[in-house]
């Protein structure tokens, strides 16, 4: 498609997925002659000089100086890990809301005055506490199943999950945790939760589990 410049001008635009072997996806946007350079569905090609942009979540966009490599003859790790068929495990570096509002700590206070419903939003924060102790949760048992994340209360040997209603010799640790996020106008506690949990100590919460026990 062209987008419409500021000066009437028609850019060339395509917005493709690519994934690593990370197993995470991000969208690149690929501009004027770089579109007719866009690789073929699942192929292995590699970037540089790209830029990152965080408007309405991470994303990458190209430059002038953006190179499109398609000879992986150097890097052949790519190559094996395409032919595992892999893709379907491929998950969003981000999952930020399309209409989130960027804004301060102080303003989400601010916010929430106007707003009658719940809203996303984005800050930039530092993390300066994370609330924990020997007595602390940072954790709970959740039902193993993939499509339920409810907790399960453990009895006689097993683990019962009361939205199922189904009973399971064993559960799935998820993460809740209780952060403490600071800016420039002040401060504010939050809640992370597995997915970010995962990220932020590095650890799955079934690994941590072990650790402290």
């Amino acid at each position: 498609k062209n987008v419409k410049s500021k000066t009437d001008e028609q850019i060339p635009l395509i917005c493709i997925t690519i994934v690593d072997d990370s197993n995470c996806s991000v969208r690149l946007s690929l501009w004027r002659d770089k579109v007719e350079l866009s690789p073929k569905l699942n192929s292995i090609v590699g970037f540089l000089n790209l830029s990152v942009s965080d408007y309405n979540g991470r994303s990458l966009n190209s430059t002038s100086q953006t190179q499109i490599i398609t000879d992986l003859s150097n890097f052949p790790s790519l190559v094996d890990w395409k032919s595992k068929n892999v893709l379907n495990c491929v998950s969003p570096i981000t999952k930020t809301a399309v209409n989130a509002l960027r804004t301060t700590i102080s303003g989400i206070d601010e916010q929430l005055v106007k707003e009658k419903e719940k809203f996303f939003f984005e800050v930039s924060a530092t993390i300066c506490l994370i609330k924990h102790n020997q007595n602390s949760v940072i954790y709970y048992p959740s039902c193993p199943s993939t499509d339920c994340k409810n907790k399960v209360e453990f009895s006689d040997d097993n683990y019962n999950c009361d939205k199922c209603k189904r009973v399971y010799p064993s559960c799935v640790n998820r993460y809740v945790l209780n952060l403490n996020l600071y800016d420039h106008t002040g401060c504010r506690w939050v809640t992370g939760f597995d997915e970010f949990g995962q990220i932020l100590i590095g650890k799955t919460a079934d690994e941590v589990s072990v650790i402290r026990s």
